[in-house]
């Protein structure tokens, strides 16, 4: 589209890698891991990768952390996420005290390595919104009172379905990512 330019758990999942003998890379999927390494030389720490169903986003970014050779977190996202559970999840510890976790974003964050946020276009506009600081200038404030800056080595992968009737891509988003769409692969790549 027009948007795009070139009391719950979080559920965290430790990325798996890649079986690499079972991906074939493409021409297309090559193309897409280069612009996204490209907005991460450009300066930016965050990408958005928007594309339809089934054009390999996720195999894409799982490929990007595989050749870098670093850690990843898979952060799925959903509707009910707030801007608070972005960063961190409340919960208690064995006393019954209020204890605060981490969320793969955050982690990620603190120790300079990837996550592949799954589904940011599922997120209210300002629930996402409130990323702005810490993807843009590399600064956080948690619901814990804390603060920290982003280790200079963390990127974050976004993933997101293209918008449909009302664009989820609002002025505030659009600024936070260096956008890349992906399209569907063409039916040579797919043999």
């Amino acid at each position: 589209t027009d948007d795009i330019v070139a009391p719950f758990e979080v559920k965290t999942v430790n990325a798996p890698k890649m079986n690499r003998s079972s991906y074939i890379e493409t021409t297309t999927t090559k193309a897409i891991g280069d612009l996204i390494l490209a907005g991460f030389e450009s300066g930016n720490s965050a990408v958005a990768l928007v594309g339809p169903k089934g054009c390999y986003k996720s195999t894409v970014a799982k490929d990007i952390v595989d050749k870098a050779g670093v850690f990843s977190e898979l952060f799925s996202l959903h509707p009910d996420i707030t801007a608070r559970d972005l960063l961190q999840s409340r919960g208690t510890d064995e006393r019954g005290d209020t204890i605060w976790r981490d969320t793969p974003l955050t982690r990620a964050a603190r120790s300079g390595e990837y996550v592949i946020m799954d589904g940011i276009d599922k997120l209210r506009s300002d629930t996402m919104s409130s990323l702005a600081m810490l993807l843009e200038r590399g600064w956080a404030v948690l619901p814990d009172g804390t603060s920290f800056y982003a280790n200079d080595k963390f990127r974050c992968i976004a993933i997101a379905h293209p918008p449909s009737e009302k664009s989820w891509i609002t002025p505030e988003i659009k600024t936070m990512f260096h956008w890349i769409n992906a399209k569907p692969l063409p039916r040579d790549e797919l043999q």
